[in-house]
């Protein structure tokens, strides 16, 4: 027997087939036998969420999802597997001024709800043994372009770089023929470490498999990067396998070298200080006070780390600040309204932790839009962290405020 959560309850069922067969959820005269033969023909849907329409209804593939010759944006979507055979579909946005997002793997949301963003490309593949047996192949409909070609197994549909948006992506599954031509996928993912932890090469890889779909050892596989496990900071790391006529995929990950407990005791002091101070500045204008939120605290150190390598409000592999929070397990962007304010100023070593919260404070209060921010009325909970870095080859801190309205 296993066990499976579907929405917020737990139901007991059978393993068959690689699929979850719900007795006491299912009213059907569908014998086992039946089912064992539906296992020819995986079936997969998708919704899509687009401009002036919202979510549109979930379809079967092979379909569209999207709208064509309306001119409006697709915005977000997600992709399901019925699993007759075993197996989950991975795949990811890339959003104007965001760059690429997260993967998402099988009914994840990939996009962005109520921010008026598009998606400008997509890429898709099949994960587990499914992928043996069939492929999916995707195109998009892009904007002043119309259908663009037939791509599959992760390769990009739509553009990047031209502020075109994308309107709709047309899905099919197609089972594989011996004759067919099969590319080899790489895909890796972000990965956290503490301090003084070993770090395992393999761990970032979700799946790497080469033409014949046979899987690929760490020795086929080029790493390019260098992580220092001794050291707080964030670590950019390439995968690369080279095959064919000197053809190359690659996928890069963010190594996070998380402080030690030594390290967090002074960023303790730091956060109650920080929130102490802007509770005192809500205050004055009648505002509820900010409730101290440790995950919001972690993020916000781990995005002070980010600030190093580049200083703005994306992250280091182009995605929104927000997907930090995802990372860490904080579903932010379907839990409320989330505001970062962040900041950089010189590291004085005779200065102290309470001093450089108040510089750091004062920065704040003195900027309209970051002032803003930490009077935001709908805000209710609060996460601070720093990081002692590196700018324009000088010393200095940066910091992050993490303010968030947790929907009760």
């Amino acid at each position: 027997m296993i066990e499976v959560k579907l929405n917020s309850q737990v139901v007991k069922g059978i393993s068959f087939f690689g699929c979850l067969f719900i007795a006491s959820l299912v009213k059907t005269k569908t014998t086992l036998a039946q089912q064992a033969q539906s296992t020819d023909s995986p079936t997969f849907s998708g919704v899509a969420h687009v401009q002036n329409e919202g979510w549109l209804t979930k379809k079967k593939l092979p379909t569209i999802i999207g709208t064509v010759g309306k001119n409006q944006r697709l915005e977000a979507m997600y992709l399901t597997s019925s699993c007759p055979l075993s197996g989950n579909l991975i795949y990811q946005s890339h959003l104007s001024n965001i760059g690429w997002q997260s993967i998402s793997e099988n009914n994840e949301l990939s996009g962005i709800v109520g921010q008026s963003r598009q998606i400008e490309a997509v890429r898709i593949a099949l994960k587990g043994p499914m992928s043996k047996t069939h492929q999916v192949e995707y195109r998009g409909h892009v904007a002043n372009k119309g259908w663009l070609n037939w791509v599959t197994d992760w390769q990009s549909a739509g553009t990047t770089g031209e502020n075109r948006q994308l309107e709709a992506v047309q899905l099919r599954l197609k089972k594989k023929t011996t004759a067919a031509t099969k590319m080899p996928q790489l895909v890796t993912q972000n990965l956290m470490i503490h301090q003084s932890s070993s770090f395992n090469w393999k761990k970032p890889i979700i799946v790497a498999v080469d033409q014949k779909d046979q899987p690929l050892s760490l020795e086929n596989i080029q790493v390019n990067g260098s992580v220092n496990n001794q050291v707080v900071g964030v670590y950019p790391v390439v995968y690369s396998y080279s095959y064919g006529n000197q053809e190359v995929i690659s996928s890069r990950s963010l190594i996070y070298v998380l402080p030690t407990q030594a390290y967090l005791l002074e960023d303790r002091v730091a956060e109650k200080e920080m929130l102490r101070l802007v509770n005192q500045h809500r205050a004055i204008y009648h505002l509820p006070p900010l409730a101290d939120k440790a995950a919001l605290s972690q993020a916000a150190r781990l995005r002070s780390q980010e600030l190093e390598q580049n200083y703005g409000h994306s992250r280091p592999d182009g995605t929104n600040f927000d997907t930090i929070g995802e990372q860490l397990g904080l579903a932010v962007s379907e839990e409320g309204q989330l505001g970062e304010n962040i900041q950089v100023i010189p590291y004085h070593s005779d200065e102290g932790t309470e001093q450089m919260v108040h510089t750091l404070f004062s920065g704040w209060v003195n900027s309209a839009s970051h002032n803003q921010n930490m009077l935001t009325s709908v805000y209710n909970e609060f996460g601070f962290g720093f990081y002692k870095g590196s700018y324009q080859g000088k010393q200095v801190i940066f910091a992050t405020q993490w303010l968030f309205q947790q929907n009760k």
